[in-house]
């Protein structure tokens, strides 16, 4: 550190000599001393940094330290000799004894005498290489128990050259216990198993167990039959090479849930028969067996095959079900009366018909009939005990009363059952529901009367139109709309004859269409009877006659209002186009997404067609960013957001071409307009690349000297005002430089405004290296130059930027044509907010300050104060 200082000085001292040898005239004592000062305040902020450095070090030995000596893990080194030179408080307590106890004891003298020859062995071996190797071994303690531990070894050279060994002791005697106890362990497991197997193979139901990983360790004989599989083909398997890959999947799942709960699992699945070729129903139960410490041994499981019993019953429910369903569908119910005990059986079907809970007891034959109208059961009895005397069926229509007063009707049937005596003991029979049925038949008669009714007071002509075209019938609105006086005049007359010449070959094969089963519509031009031409609009149907015949049923309206008016719209729609495509404005149509656009806007993004264009969405047509950061795509959805809301907006945006990639600029005009009962989006867009170029180098020349590119007055002037609100808010300082150069004006008169311009660059450059990419430099004009520097120490940095920029341009400036000048530079410096708090009392205080400089010599800087100025 104390030679990096040195330098620094030197090189201070270097370059302020250098400059007094420039100029020795423009260089005092006080300045290379303000310098050397400056270098000092420098060192003593790398001494205090080296200082918090060393503290920073101390303190991670300490934590070392303390991590070393309370580890968990015992730590030791032993000498080349073998002898304890460092351990650990957990090494200690290993060891049996405490710490000053241990140092400089051997440490083969703690191993016990069975090891102690491995050791010594082991220990040569190590000291001898340079590898990290393991051993076991064991410890004596001081009650004579033994100890077992590992020990990770290191050899390592200390500084001296000395070898040590690094050792890390871990106790292992409770894992060496624990092995001990399981070989115990498995010994008498594999006599029990082998006890069990035995017991299990008599028994008569299928029985298998299973690990902890799934695999079957035992199946007795009657499994083997029921699998069709060996014990000694899936031993130690998990079966998943006999069976489909969808069973085991099934299989596994229970079996890790019945691991997971401990609670027993009873399931139905289906199990592949290999010999068989076929699945098999397996009726399995399956339960965990824990150890003392709840620790899961092994799964037993007992399986049945009941796929005969299930077919069985599979049969007898789809039985049922097919007759339920039939019921259901037809709402068809079925019952039985026997006569002989008067009890009556219904279906679950009737029940439904009836509105009835099946687990309320059913009335008696003579209760039943309330529930028919008087006339229903009056009907209903007589047909009973017709069919009781006679034993003839019945089959009759009722209405039936249910307990909301909703009526149903239904249609019964019955029969009557007879023993082998011949005599009638029961009746039986079904019962349809038949209300839909009457509804229908009630809503066609109400349909024809108000279709009847519609014919005669519709304001559109309804007729029919046999298939040669002769007028079968027309309503009262149709002779209105051909403006004849009755039906007499038109009615078994061509309906052709009346169509303009040009279409009634049309309409001759649209009706004769209609006429073999195909609807339609058509729209022509006809002459009513008195001469008038009308545009007609028919939509057509094929109806059917009694006799069978089909006929066109048409309905006819008049459309001349609708037909002047789409010509209207379509000669709109053409003015619209002719403006839409021959505009100097790309324009678009945009709904979800882009649908339309004009040729100005394929010439401006590069497409070759409209198909093409409309594949875009408008962040396609952009870059990834706009200029402000943000996404294209988000920030498009915003303004198409924004548009639909207010209907119009008007924006600048960053497009780019789609064959080339190249980018430029557009203003945007967004337009909501309603198009086909819709609204969508109508974008307006027209490039201003060249207008911005034009507003960019406006705005150059504005704010920036067009010779040094550097900010001119009124950029500096924006720039301290923005200063000062920031610093006003924030309670900081901040320094104003102004500067001009010493000898300028000898340059321009010897070498010419030329080389004094060149010079200018030259000097704006050399001005910018030496401030922060945060500071300010702008030129007012002539040799006049204003710094504003913000975030610093005041005065030591600004005393130390001013120097640095003097010092700069002190050294030569080579100009073309081997010109070498040599100037100079004063500053006057004011300080915001002590010199003032406005862009122009700053200057002028900062003015005030160069002058006070000049006058003293040039090249140096003065701070303006308010009783007098500071020069430096």
């Amino acid at each position: 550190m104390d030679k990096k200082n040195n330098s620094l000085r030197a090189a201070a001292e270097k370059q302020l000599q250098h400059a007094s040898t420039i100029d020795s005239t423009t260089r005092s004592a006080e300045e290379l001393l303000h310098e050397l000062q400056v270098h000092q305040v420098e060192l003593e902020i790398q001494n205090e940094n080296l200082r918090q450095s060393y503290e920073a070090v101390a303190e991670s030995q300490q934590d070392y330290f303390e991590l070393y000596e309370f580890s968990p893990v015992g730590y030791l080194t032993l000498s080349h000799q073998g002898l304890i030179e460092k351990i650990n408080l957990t090494g200690a307590t290993l060891l049996g004894k405490n710490h000053s106890q241990l140092l400089q004891r051997r440490f083969a003298g703690f191993i016990n005498a069975t090891d102690t020859t491995r050791w010594h062995l082991f220990f040569a071996q190590v000291m001898r290489g340079n590898e990290q190797k393991t051993l076991e071994v064991s410890l004596k303690q001081p009650n004579d128990n033994l100890l077992y531990v590992q020990l990770h070894c290191r050899p390592v050279l200390k500084e001296n050259k000395q070898p040590t060994l690094r050792i890390v002791l871990t106790d292992i005697t409770e894992s060496k216990q624990a092995a001990a106890e399981l070989v115990i362990a498995n010994k008498e497991i594999l006599l029990a198993k082998d006890q069990l197997q035995e017991i299990i193979n008599l028994m008569p139901i299928a029985i298998f167990i299973k690990d902890t990983q799934h695999r079957i360790i035992l199946i007795n004989k009657a499994c083997e039959k029921q699998w069709g599989l060996s014990f000694s083909q899936v031993k130690n398997t998990t079966g998943s090479q006999f069976f489909p890959p969808e069973q085991m999947t099934a299989f596994l799942a229970i079996d890790k849930q019945a691991f997971a709960d401990g609670k027993p699992h009873e399931t139905e699945n289906l199990m592949w028969n290999s010999p068989l070729q076929a699945n098999r129903i397996h009726h399995s139960y399956k339960q965990v067996v824990f150890d003392e410490s709840g620790q899961p041994l092994y799964l037993i499981g007992v399986s049945e095959d009941i796929t005969e019993r299930k077919r069985t019953e599979e049969a007898l429910i789809k039985t049922q079900f097919d007759l339920q369903e039939a019921q259901r569908v037809g709402k068809i119910g079925s019952w039985s009366w026997d006569i002989t005990i008067d009890t009556i059986k219904w279906s679950d079907e009737l029940y439904k018909i009836h509105n009835r809970n099946p687990a309320v007891p059913l009335p008696t034959y003579q209760e039943n009939l309330k529930f028919y109208t008087p006339e229903s059961a009056v009907r209903l009895n007589a047909a009973v005990e017709n069919t009781l005397k006679t034993g003839e069926s019945y089959q009759t229509d009722l209405e039936l009363t249910q307990t909301n007063q909703i009526t149903h009707w239904i249609a019964a049937k019955g029969e009557a059952v007879k023993d082998s005596n011949g005599q009638i003991i029961a009746l039986r029979g079904t019962v349809h529901d038949i209300s839909e049925r009457k509804r229908i038949e009630k809503q066609l008669t109400e349909s024809e009367r108000h279709l009847r009714a519609i014919l005669e007071t519709t304001s559109e002509c309804v007729k029919l139109v046999a298939r040669d075209g002769t007028l079968l019938s027309i309503n009262a609105a149709g002779l209105a709309l051909i403006e004849a006086d009755s039906e007499d005049a038109v009615l078994n007359q061509c309906v052709y004859t009346p169509l303009a010449p040009e279409y009634r070959d049309a309409f001759q094969t649209f009706n004769e269409a209609v006429c073999d089963g195909k609807s339609g519509k058509i729209e022509f031009e006809m002459f009513s009877l008195k001469g008038t031409r009308h545009w007609m609009e028919t939509h057509s149907v094929p109806f059917s006659l009694e006799n069978g015949d089909c006929v066109q049923l048409a309905f006819t309206r008049e459309i001349t209002e609708r037909k002047r008016l789409e010509k209207s719209l379509h000669d709109s729609e053409l003015k619209f186009r002719a403006l839409f495509d021959f505009t100097s404005d790309a324009i678009m149509l945009y709904d979800s997404m882009i649908f339309d656009c004009n040729q100005a806007a394929l010439t401006l993004f590069g497409c070759k067609t409209v198909t093409e264009f409309c594949t875009y969405h408008p962040a396609d047509l952009s870059p990834l960013e706009q200029p402000c950061g943000t996404n294209s795509l988000i920030l498009a959805q915003q303004k198409i957001a924004t548009a639909r809301e207010k209907g119009e907006l008007r924006f600048e945006w960053t497009h780019k071409r789609m064959d080339t990639g190249n980018i430029f600029v557009t203003e945007v005009l967004l337009s909501a307009l309603i198009l086909n009962e819709k609204t969508v989006l109508q974008g307006t867009v027209r490039d201003i690349t060249e207008r911005k170029a034009i507003e960019e180098k406006i705005q150059q020349l504005a704010f920036f000297d067009p010779l040094t590119g550097l900010p001119n007055r009124r950029k500096l002037h924006d720039r301290l005002q923005y200063a000062i609100a920031i610093n006003r808010r924030n309670h900081n300082q901040f320094a104003v430089f102004m500067m001009d150069l010493d000898k300028f004006k000898a340059v321009n008169d010897k070498l010419g405004h030329a080389a004094g311009d060149e010079l200018l660059k030259q000097v704006a450059a050399r001005i910018i290296d030496c401030l922060r990419d945060s500071d300010m430099v702008a030129r007012l004009g002539g040799d006049e130059f204003v710094f504003v520097l913000e975030n610093l120490k005041i005065p030591e940095m600004a005393d130390i930027i001013a120097l640095k920029v003097i010092a700069s341009l002190t050294l030569p400036f080579q100009l073309s044509d081997n010109n070498t000048v040599q100037i100079g530079a004063s500053i006057g410096i004011s300080i915001y907010p002590q010199h003032g708090n406005t862009p122009e009392s700053l200057m002028d205080h900062a003015d005030t300050a160069l002058y006070q400089a000049k006058d003293n010599g040039r090249s140096c800087f003065a701070y303006f104060s308010g009783n007098g100025l500071t020069l430096l």
